[in-house]
């Protein structure tokens, strides 16, 4: 918990300093609840209170570690938060002083991109080892184009209309209205040929992670959590799991709730 928080911030003198700013901030940072469940069958492996508002699960953590953001704006409490991933005790707490210590900045692409200029890219590599570019659309109505980075020639495109999140893991290419969650198609990232689709039950149901074996979806409105078979689109399981926010990092489904708001307020 920071020393102070930054309501106000007034020249004083020396011997009015500590005074003037517990008169100043008033308040405490929230709270949010962090529970860690296996994405097998979405149970519980072990849960931690975290002294902030809001956290965010980081992605390319090391080798056995659970890592999160922590963030609370009123107070500027950010902080970068290691948790052992099997056990969940927490190994380390640091001051967020830079992006650096979440991960590195990706660098240019090497081969360079197949994908025509200006279309941002998104790299992926299939099962045999072939390296492929999903490219950036110019436009909603644009197909979606998938190239062979080694031959730059184009390897299928897809008729896509609206803006979409592109997902791709384990040799499948799945689509998703991007903002507004929907119908999910599932394609080959080797040939485009479509494989399947899933309507959720509900509308604003979203993507959450993909995994070598599963699709995780979760409903805004419900907190209702579907996990689905990459192969075919079948149930696995499905819980409410009572999660605010939901997202799959380090082999782990790492689900948040908010349990007390910041609250940091100037006095008059």
């Amino acid at each position: 918990m920071p020393s102070s928080c930054s309501c106000r911030t007034t020249p004083l003198v020396l011997t009015t300093l500590v005074a003037s700013l517990l008169a100043a901030c008033e308040g405490s940072p929230g709270a949010s609840e962090l529970r860690v469940l296996s994405p097998e069958d979405g149970s519980d492996l072990w849960g931690e209170r975290i002294s902030t508002e809001f956290f965010t699960p980081v992605p390319d953590a090391p080798d056995g570690i659970l890592r999160v953001k922590a963030n609370d704006y009123c107070w500027e409490a950010n902080t970068i938060i290691d948790f052992d991933r099997g056990t969940g005790v927490r190994l380390s707490e640091t001051p967020l002083l830079s992006s650096a210590q979440i991960s590195g900045e990706d660098g240019p692409f090497d081969p360079p991109s197949a994908c025509k200029s200006g279309l941002y890219p998104q790299r992926v590599a299939l099962s045999s080892g072939e390296q492929l570019d999903v490219c950036g659309r110019e436009t909603r109505d644009a197909p979606l184009v998938v190239m062979n980075v080694a031959a730059r020639t184009e390897r299928f495109r897809l008729p896509v209309s609206g803006v979409v999140d592109p997902w791709m893991f384990a040799d499948r290419l799945l689509l998703t209205p991007a903002g507004q969650g929907g119908r999910i198609e599932v394609f080959s990232l080797d040939t485009g040929a479509p494989l399947w689709g899933w309507t959720p039950p509900e509308e604003f149901t979203y993507i959450q992670g993909v995994d070598s074996e599963r699709v995780y979806a979760w409903a805004e409105v419900s907190r209702e959590t579907y996990a689905l078979a990459l192969a075919d689109g079948s149930s696995v399981w499905q819980k409410n799991l009572g999660c605010e926010w939901l997202s799959l990092v380090s082999e782990r489904l790492v689900c948040g709730r908010s349990l007390s708001e910041s609250s940091c307020e100037a006095s008059d």
